[in-house]
């Protein structure tokens, strides 16, 4: 995967550029760099809720198998 960027000297025809680059080369993908910019934003999101998501496994993983072995412990 590689990025290349174009600098246009009227950004008002972006639409109509990247319109026109993808008809050409229909293997393309052509997004303005402001699409990046939300995207990597929503994978900080989605990495940090995954953080997330397994420290609180991780601790509930924890007290289970503490309660377990203190069960265990009674017998």
């Amino acid at each position: 995967m590689s990025f290349l960027g174009i600098q246009l000297t009227n950004p008002e025809r972006a639409p109509q550029i990247a319109a026109e680059l993808e008809a050409a080369f229909p293997y393309l993908m052509i997004s303005a760099s402001a699409d990046h910019t939300n995207r990597m934003q929503d994978f900080a999101t989605m990495q940090a809720m995954f953080g997330t998501l397994i420290a609180l496994t991780l601790i509930v993983g924890g007290i289970v198998m503490m309660d377990e072995r203190h069960d265990d412990e009674r017998l």
